[in-house]
């Protein structure tokens, strides 16, 4: 009996159900993505030393994975803006078009039961200009 009875907990515990640990694919206008790209391009304008504001330009992926919440993973492109920090930032801020643009890599963490998206991890690569 007691043998029947571990290798019931044995099969159990092999063939149990965990959670998904993999990467789903989310539409790049979900609210959640621009809700994000939004805070993330918040936080760089925050946190980098530039003298103007970047600009969110392109979600070009998101995607996400259940865990303890939902991590959210995003690559977005950002180029820097005529806006000086000087001044509030306004949507209307028009495009350093002889500036580098930036692609963007997002991890952003939402634990469950909350509403609150914390970025984990934020890296910038530059995309160079085409030549001229």
């Amino acid at each position: 009996m007691k043998f029947f009875m571990l290798t019931v907990c044995l099969f159990g515990t092999v063939f149990a159900k965990s959670p998904s640990t993999e990467w789903k694919p989310l539409p790049v206008d979900d609210p959640t993505v621009i809700k994000l790209a939004n805070q993330a391009v918040a936080h760089i304008n925050e946190k980098w030393e530039k003298l103007f504001y970047n600009k969110l330009i392109e979600i070009k992926e998101a995607k996400s994975v259940a865990d303890d919440g939902i991590t959210y993973m995003l690559k977005m492109i950002i180029r820097l803006t005529y806006c000086p920090k000087s001044k509030p930032y306004h949507d209307d801020c028009e495009i350093r078009q002889a500036s580098s643009a930036q692609i963007c890599t997002v991890e952003g963490h939402k634990p469950s039961g909350s509403e609150e998206i914390k970025i984990s991890n934020l890296s910038c690569d530059t995309i160079p200009l085409p030549p001229s």
